[in-house]
Formats: C-alpha cells, structure tokens, sequence
C-alpha cells in the first residue's frame, strides 16, 4: 500500500492510499475529524470517518491536476502514465 499525506491550508487533512490493485482510497485523519472548524476537502468527500473508495476520492484528486500537455509533459518527467493520478 502506498500512502499520500493530503495537507490544506497546513492541516493535515488525511491520506490517499493506493492499494497493491491501484485503487485508490482516501480517509480523513481523526484529529482533523474532531476539530470543530474543519471543513471537507470536497462536496463529494463530507467529514466522515470512512475510507472513501476510487469511485468517491478520484474525480476530485484527478481534478487537481493539469489537463492535455501539462499533463503529458508531467508524465513523461515522471516516467509514468497520465491515468496514474496518485503518481502524478
């Protein structure tokens, strides 16, 4: 399993994981959970303590990346593939 701190305004927030399949999960962390004035990263990922799956967690993350050439050119540095969002 290969694990991704998720930082927002300096916070951690959570992980992004992705299993040996590539799947990738996300969780928020129970310390940030249990802060009041936390808010969720995302309307499709609301403060909860489960571990959202591929289908809930990667429209967002994938939405943080560039598109079209950046992309590619991202990819090709990297040596990887332009679906591999958790690389990326």
């Amino acid at each position: 399993m290969r694990r991704l701190t998720v930082w927002f305004s300096g916070v951690r927030v959570g992980e992004l994981a992705q299993d040996e399949a590539g799947r990738l999960g996300f969780q928020y962390d129970p310390v940030y959970l249990a802060a009041p004035e936390a808010l969720p990263i995302s309307v499709s990922l609301p403060k909860s303590g489960q571990v959202f799956d591929e289908r809930a967690c990667l429209p967002f993350f994938d939405g943080l990346l560039p598109e079209s050439q950046q992309r590619s050119a991202i990819a090709r540095t990297l040596g990887v593939s332009e679906n591999n969002t958790f690389s990326l």
